[in-house]
């Protein structure tokens, strides 16, 4: 009897053992955080909230690769630049998400980053001044460094190219990838256009053209490593979106397998946020630069 009463307390010991970690389980999973945090890792992505993080990464990177063999590709919004402006600080925006989605159902016939181009005239910030320090290190390891952004391409307002607005935004803070490559100017015609205009590459700046196109940031950067004849032996990009890592990626294990991919997501813009917005002010703001695109299509459409 002892001995019947002994197991059947050890049994009740492991369905109950078993019982609190699917709890503890579920409570992890519940933790956006965490699960986000796990889905990186299982990408082989890292996660920095500091460029003095990307700098030990690509100094363990030189311990296997000279600096002529490596690309490493800075996206612009949200890690290098952002705009100092209330309604696009990311908590900001996190906090009105409703209130933007609002916005670009209402104007459905807009693309989304059109709109963002008219937040991206207003003055610019560096996110971490250490990019700098990060940005000359590279250079000196002879590291090919450029900078990656989904930025639409093409006439802009009172820019002939809008390439040129980003160019200019870079240099005022002192980031210059220019003399990356010999190449300084040239469009990326073996990619789909989009709005009538061809992802390009600008003075040390690769331009995807937007996120609506055809054209995602994997398959022109591949478009581009072709155009200039060069298989590095790693890739480095530093992007605040897992979307863009993960599409990089994908592109360059179809097209340059021989290549080392190394992904990291830098979070470094996502806290900072030294004013908060009321979701009137917030919505005015983007309503204000989605009608000033929705007029620049109505203005394109009849020319």
């Amino acid at each position: 009897m002892v001995s019947m009463a002994g197991n059947s307390l050890t049994k009740a010991g492991k369905v109950f053992a078993v019982f609190l970690s699917l709890l503890c389980l579920s409570v992890l999973i519940k933790d956006t955080k965490f699960f986000k945090q796990m889905e990186r890792f299982t990408k082989g992505f890292t996660i920095v909230e500091k460029m003095s993080a990307v700098q030990e990464q690509m100094d363990d990177l030189l311990k296997s690769y000279t600096g002529e063999d490596i690309l490493c590709a800075f996206d612009i919004d949200g890690t290098l630049l952002q705009t100092d402006f209330p309604a696009t600080y990311i908590p900001n925006i996190v906090q009105h998400m409703d209130v933007y989605r609002t916005l670009a159902r209402r104007y459905q016939q807009v693309d989304p980053t059109l709109a963002c181009m008219y937040a991206l005239k207003l003055p610019q910030r560096l996110v971490e001044k250490d990019s700098l320090k990060l940005i000359q290190h590279l250079k000196e390891k002879n590291i090919k460094t450029i900078a990656f952004t989904a930025t639409l391409t093409g006439p802009f307002e009172e820019y002939q190219r809008a390439e040129n607005m980003r160019y200019a935004q870079l240099k005022q803070y002192g980031i210059n990838f220019e003399n990356t490559f010999t190449e300084k100017d040239f469009l990326l015609t073996n990619c789909p256009a989009y709005r009538s205009n061809y992802p390009s590459f600008y003075r040390g700046i690769l331009f995807s053209n937007g996120e609506q196109g055809m054209a995602t940031k994997g398959t022109v950067l591949c478009a581009f490593l072709k155009t200039i004849d060069w298989i590095p032996r790693c890739v480095v990009l530093i992007d605040d979106r897992v979307k863009n890592l993960d599409d990089v990626k994908k592109s360059l294990r179809a097209h340059y397998p021989q290549t080392q991919f190394v992904g990291i997501e830098y979070q470094g813009a996502r806290y900072y946020c030294p004013q908060t917005v009321s979701a009137e002010a917030f919505e005015q703001f983007w309503s204000d630069c989605f009608q000033r695109a929705a007029r620049a299509i109505n203005w394109q459409n009849k020319s």
